[in-house]
């Protein structure tokens, strides 16, 4: 039987929705943050992760066998594996929330989270519109916004960790918690870069 042909730019989309959406589960608890809730969405997030992954893997096992796929096969396997690094990222930081037994969130948790939020969503129209017959120009647009969300994290990243190390400087434990945390987030966000500078890079590759 012939095997069915996989549309790649719809798997690239589905793929980075699971990021997506596990960025919002993400701000939902921290928006609403309570000790009790974080085993529940751990497991939300880790589960989105997982699928993720698999997706990754279909993506792989059929571009095996693929004689003629519609961008290069190093381009494919880039940019699969640069989505599921943000999916990851996010676990990771799911993880670490359970694991450091953090039971309450600093000012600084909460604007990393939005604004990761915001580079997830930018970098998911990108990719809604990669593969279409939308122009360059147009999604060039979008890639500049997620350059400029990612330049914003440096720079809240920067500050959050000057307030952490002046502010908090005797609850060493407490440094060491948000430190790893904070760097947790700016990986994020250097992750949605990476996905749409991959991009970025393909389209001018086949203009």
């Amino acid at each position: 039987m012939k095997k069915s042909k996989i549309d790649y730019y719809e798997n690239f989309r589905k793929s980075f929705n699971y990021g997506l959406e596990a960025s919002k589960l993400l701000k939902e608890l921290v928006d609403n943050f309570d000790v009790t809730k974080i085993k529940e969405y751990k497991m939300k997030i880790h589960a989105l992760e997982v699928s993720s992954d698999r997706n990754q893997y279909d993506i792989y096992k059929y571009l095996i066998e693929d004689f003629l796929p519609p961008i290069e096969r190093e381009d494919i396997l880039e940019l699969t594996e640069k989505i599921d690094i943000l999916v990851d990222d996010i676990d990771e930081i799911m993880i670490d929330i359970d694991m450091l037994n953090i039971d309450d969130l600093t000012i600084e948790t909460t604007k990393f989270v939005e604004l990761l939020e915001k580079c997830c969503n930018a970098t998911a129209k990108i990719l809604q519109n990669f593969g279409t017959k939308k122009s360059f120009e147009n999604i060039r647009e979008d890639i500049i916004l997620v350059n400029n969300l990612e330049s914003e994290g440096d720079t809240l990243y920067q500050n959050s960790m000057k307030t952490l190390y002046t502010e908090n400087y005797e609850n060493v434990l407490e440094i060491l918690k948000f430190t790893r945390l904070y760097d947790e987030f700016e990986d994020c966000f250097d992750s949605c870069e990476a996905v749409a500078n991959c991009i970025n890079n393909i389209l001018l590759k086949n203009i």
